[in-house]
């Protein structure tokens, strides 16, 4: 949290673009995603109850996913 007597924007103003956030869901998992430069998605985060998901190397946070759906 930032307290500030300036504005957001001027106390953002040097900040570039935030990636564009999105969730899929893969496989019955949730994913909040990222779009990279080339289509892909770097996923960002797994939204699962199952614990062994989490341990499954091919949801882990940064791997980059094809946009089409395969995995």
């Amino acid at each position: 949290m930032l307290w500030t007597i300036y504005p957001m924007q001027t106390v953002m103003s040097g900040q570039t673009d935030t990636p564009r956030r999105r969730e899929i869901s893969r496989d019955g998992r949730l994913l909040m995603v990222s779009e990279a430069q080339d289509g892909n998605y770097r996923i960002e985060r797994l939204i699962s109850t199952d614990p062994a998901d989490y341990l499954d190397p091919q949801w882990q946070p940064g791997r980059i996913i094809p946009s089409d759906g395969t995995i």
